[in-house]
């Protein structure tokens, strides 16, 4: 009996020594506020999921904030689903924060409510401006497609 749960101890011990931040539930990752990390996106799914939005005759735009994040306004004429602004922790499963338009008006959902999804909220409130109204301290480049 001693034995069993020792097994399943170290078992358990070894399971939690392999974890990674490569799990989207673990947060530790896509909260880091840090600006100084500079990480390697693959901006390519978020082209692609660019290029093949039906919605997107008004706006359509991706922007590579701080070299961590990445943020997605697209806005449309569509009867239904006429916006969409998406912030991503780096890759598009990794959705941080998300407002769009829908049948029943306009949905907001944040992973959240640090950092990640105050810059959101100032990037939404600020979709003409240069910067996103992020000011000097943030990075802010806009990704071709």
């Amino acid at each position: 009996m001693v034995s069993q749960r020792l097994l399943i101890l170290l078992f358990a011990a070894f399971a939690l020594a392999g974890c990674n931040s490569d799990n989207p539930n673990e947060s530790e990752s896509t909260r880091d506020t840090s600006h100084s990390v500079k990480q390697n996106i693959d901006l390519e799914p978020f082209k692609a999921l660019a290029r093949s939005s039906s919605c997107a005759d008004k706006s359509n735009r991706l922007f590579l904030i701080d070299d961590r994040l990445v943020f997605w306004d697209r806005d449309s004429r569509c009867a239904d689903a006429a916006y969409a602004h998406v912030l991503y922790a780096g890759r598009v499963d990794r959705v941080v924060c998300d407002l769009h338009d829908s049948i029943a008006g306009p949905q907001r959902s944040c992973e959240d409510s640090g950092a990640d999804a105050k810059l959101f909220d100032i990037m939404v409130e600020n979709l003409e401006a240069m910067d996103l109204g992020l000011g000097p301290e943030h990075t802010v480049r806009p990704i071709e497609f």
